[in-house]
């Protein structure tokens, strides 16, 4: 399976009280209990055991003591109980890992997304927000080319260029034509749609802007500011020279006398513990410690462009400065270009690229 789990991220809208006209057959009654009445043995025993999360060593004691005293036909094991999948048929190969498909989720998420579901007999509506998902299973899901083929990008119609220094696909362009709901349906990008993907039958569902195609861990804090803190530490971005080791002590001993706010609990670690550092460690440089620390370690055009992506990060943090965002956007563009010109564009990958979506 891969590192990152695909998600959905969903809204509910509750419709409250105990309505006259639900089922008889709802084994959730008002005040929460549960009508064991109405349910099978097996289905009192599955329902017992997953919501108290029960080990399959005691589910297989649990089904041996019954099926001996009750003198009855039991499942013989938590796996026939609970009806675990054997076969791993269903784990697919693709980029960067495995994929395991699990269950018809399309049919499902139209049942509840059109009905809803009961609840303590309340009826919760829900609507589909996004679907997040790493980079190989975003593609796979979709049915479209893979974020390092020429035609990957999913939000636009940017072709990517193959470079011969770096051997990757690098994508120059910004502002390039968005992608469109109805274009994707229509088969208006052929190079990249590869087949017809389940999503497309959700109800009100964005094929576009419904799947994101990033998160801020992972476009910002280990994608850009790890690529670039590593590039000028080892000398492997662009022109510029490898940091010396005088000026990799001078920035971890910055960096760790920095006093973090209150809410931030993990310590900055030094530079030679880098390929170590977690998320919150590049976020919090970012955010907090890089304007100070390299402002006499890079040369004036890598700080300024740095201060350019700082900027745009800070004002897109917040809803307060939601006026400014289409300033950061226009940033974050600039970003991209000057990118290119100061590291090289062989380092325009899609990760950059993405940056302007």
């Amino acid at each position: 399976m891969n590192d990152e789990a695909a998600d959905c991220d969903v809204e509910m809208e509750y419709e409250s009280g105990c309505d006259d006209d639900i089922e008889e057959e709802d084994s959730i009654n008002c005040d929460g209990n549960i009508d064991f009445s109405n349910m099978t043995l097996e289905d009192c025993l599955r329902f017992y055991a997953l919501s108290t999360n029960q080990t399959h060593s005691a589910i297989n004691l649990l089904l041996e003591i019954l099926s001996s005293n009750l003198q009855r036909s039991l499942p013989k094991s938590a796996r026939t109980l609970l009806k675990t999948r054997r076969s791993n048929n269903d784990i697919t190969n693709i980029p960067g890992g495995q994929l395991w498909y699990h269950g018809p989720l399309v049919d499902e998420l139209k049942d509840i997304l059109v009905n809803g579901i009961m609840i303590n007999s309340v009826r919760i509506f829900i609507r589909l927000r996004a679907i997040i998902a790493d980079s190989p299973a975003r593609a796979y899901i979709k049915g479209c080319a893979y974020f390092n083929g020429i035609h990957g990008c999913m939000k636009c119609t940017c072709e990517g260029e193959y470079n011969n220094v770096s051997n990757t696909v690098v994508f120059k362009s910004i502002n390039a034509q968005i992608r469109t709901d109805k274009g994707f349906r229509d088969g208006e990008y052929p190079e990249h749609v590869k087949l017809a993907s389940p999503l497309l039958d959700l109800p009100s569902f964005n094929i576009i802007t419904d799947v994101i195609t990033s998160d801020a861990l992972h476009l910002f804090y280990l994608g850009v500011m790890k690529r670039l803190l590593l590039g000028w530490r080892d000398g492997k971005l662009g022109k510029f020279c490898k940091w010396s080791a005088d000026v990799c002590n001078a920035v971890s001993s910055r960096l760790e006398g920095i006093a973090l706010p209150s809410e931030i609990h993990r310590r900055f670690r030094r530079l030679d513990e880098l390929n170590n550092w977690k998320g919150t460690e590049f976020a919090s440089f970012l955010h907090y410690a890089g304007i100070v620390v390299l402002k006499k370690v890079l040369p004036i055009e890598a700080y300024d462009h740095f201060l350019m992506l700082f900027c745009a990060v800070t004002i897109l943090s917040s809803v307060e400065y939601k006026p400014n965002w289409p300033v950061a956007g226009k940033m974050l563009e600039t970003f991209i270009l000057q990118y290119g010109e100061i590291y090289g564009e062989q380092y325009l990958t899609s990760n950059i690229h993405n940056l302007q979506h």
